[in-house]
């Protein structure tokens, strides 16, 4: 499994290649709290998510105990469309990295995977490459 250390919290992951999407992801919080978002893009450590005030209150309820040193933990789902299986389910922990406010009502919120398995590795790697070239 892919696991986040000290290390690679601090390293820029910036130069992963960011693929443009157009689906929900279901989010649970660590305190059960539930909402969905639009995933904006989505790369091999992780993705971004856009938003109104209201799930980014749910994401980060204690905003001003959010830093990226100590990131907020939550469990996401969404489905992956591969051209081979018509969708795959991932279901994983991510940490919020960063938030960005982008109009009074809209935000991006920066997602790293915490752990991914093989196999999901391999799926996000696969519509990665499958998706590239759009």
């Amino acid at each position: 499994m892919i696991q986040s250390s000290p290390s690679v919290m601090q390293r820029n992951l910036r130069h992963h290649l960011r693929i443009p999407t157009d689906f929900v992801a279901h989010i649970t919080t660590r305190d059960q709290r539930e909402c969905d978002a639009a995933i904006h893009n989505i790369s091999r450590t992780g993705l971004m998510l856009e938003c109104d005030r209201c799930i980014l209150e749910t994401l980060t309820p204690n905003a001003l105990n959010f830093a990226p040193l100590r990131p907020v933990c939550i469990n996401i789902r969404f489905t992956l469309p591969l051209i081979k299986k018509e969708v795959v389910e991932v279901e994983t922990e991510m940490l919020v990295i960063y938030t960005r406010r982008l109009a009074r009502n809209a935000f991006h919120v920066g997602l790293q995977f915490k752990e991914l398995t093989p196999e999901q590795t391999r799926q996000l790697e696969q519509y990665i490459a499958e998706n590239k070239l759009r």
